[in-house]
């Protein structure tokens, strides 16, 4: 016999919905924030890493995409779009990419790649 109720959405998939709209209506200080935190809380979310490598990727910090998709490659190996990814910083870069200095996630990585992203002075980081 059917309810009619559909399961409630988890944290996580709701979560990533949100971050999605941000980024979708150009909210990049918010989705960026929220992406962080995913990541953060949900190491595992092999498609939080790779959007938020995709847009490291856009700002042209070649080191942080591809630190983003190793660590989505380990969660979930030979999945094609993380090789693809991962094949594409590999060309794009000079040199091999090498470790980046802070964490993805942290709040100086995070204002760096907003301020790539946007060209403005960001905020993404005031009261942390």
């Amino acid at each position: 016999m059917e309810t009619g109720f559909s399961p409630m959405p988890s944290p996580l998939k709701i979560q990533k919905s949100m971050a999605r709209a941000y980024l979708s209506a150009n909210r990049l200080e918010d989705g960026i924030a929220l992406l962080a935190e995913i990541i953060e809380r949900y190491p595992e979310d092999w498609e939080s890493l790779i959007i938020l490598g995709d847009l490291y990727l856009a700002a042209e910090d070649v080191e942080m995409a591809y630190h983003l998709y190793q660590q989505a490659e380990r969660i979930i190996p030979n999945h094609p779009e993380i090789l693809r990814r991962t094949q594409l910083v590999q060309e794009e870069a000079v040199l091999p990419p090498s470790r980046p200095l802070e964490s993805p996630t942290h709040p100086v990585a995070l204002r760096r790649l907003l301020q790539r992203l946007t060209g403005q002075p960001t905020s993404l980081d005031e009261g942390a």
